[in-house]
């Protein structure tokens, strides 16, 4: 792949190689990673570690979770020219911004924990849908995720999440170093697009934390689907708002923890 088919994301480093036919100093290709100011109406929120695409959906997605906006349409998100900052303007939650806490650093997510942080509960009662989607459909949305991530084939180092169908059919794919930013990014395209998620599923790569299910909450998405493991917070937060929740899905196989009615087929 060459690296001009992603301009700004993928990088250059001299390492050395040991074991194997290429053992030496070789060049080889690295994930880019920028640390990114979120600003609202003048304020500093917090400095996201991230990769430098999709920034605006990134941070619509990250305020719609953490309930500082409603609808990311009624604000205007701009991004600096050098990428390093995003401006948010317009009518927010003011409560949550104020409870989120002022320099708060968001890493890549690795940790699925921050300082501050508002977790507002509006919009997260139990996940009412009449979804059902098959084993071969979830199977077949996991693979076109991994066929579609572009960084993580060139670097191996972006974790990606995407929006699917019941057929299979993806209908949104982000990528980023952190498997937070990259699901706050799909769900930030759905919500700038107008795109319902009731009726959709949200795949991952990473493992499946409680923030994870907090945000497919938020966005009252009726199932998530992981090729990692869940944690037992994410289990108890599934439970409690009838989310279904699927690890490990790989291999022709998948761990169904919670609301296994809405997946068909053994």
């Amino acid at each position: 792949m060459k690296d001009e088919i992603l301009p700004g994301l993928v990088g250059r480093c001299q390492v050395t190689r040991m074991g194997g036919p290429e053992s030496g100093e070789i060049e080889d290709r690295v994930v880019v990673e920028k640390a990114v100011d979120l600003v609202i109406n003048g304020r500093r929120l917090l400095s996201f570690a991230c990769l430098p695409s999709e920034l605006r959906e990134l941070a619509a997605g990250f305020l719609f979770a953490e309930g500082i906006l409603d609808d990311p349409r009624a604000v205007s998100i701009d991004v600096s020219g050098d990428g390093g900052r995003i401006e948010v303007k317009g009518p927010v939650d003011e409560e949550a911004v104020t409870s989120f806490g002022s320099g708060a650093e968001l890493g890549s997510g690795c940790g699925g924990s921050m300082s501050g942080g508002s977790r507002s509960r509006k919009g997260c009662g139990r996940i009412d849908t009449l979804l059902r989607i098959s084993r071969t459909a979830v199977e077949k949305l996991m693979a076109s995720m991994s066929a579609g991530a572009a960084v993580y084939k060139a670097t191996g180092g972006a974790h990606v999440a995407c929006l699917g169908d019941s057929t299979g059919r993806i209908i949104l794919l982000s990528e980023d170093i952190g498997r937070h930013n990259a699901v706050d990014k799909v769900a930030g395209k759905a919500l700038m697009s107008g795109i319902g998620t009731g009726d959709l599923v949200l795949c991952c790569s990473g493992r499946i934390s409680s923030d994870i299910a907090f945000k497919a909450v938020r966005a009252r998405v009726p199932v998530v689907v992981s090729r990692s493991a869940p944690t037992s917070g994410s289990v108890e937060i599934a439970a409690r708002h009838l989310l279904t929740l699927v690890g490990f899905a790989r291999g022709g196989r998948m761990n169904v923890y919670t609301a296994p009615e809405r997946i068909s087929g053994k």
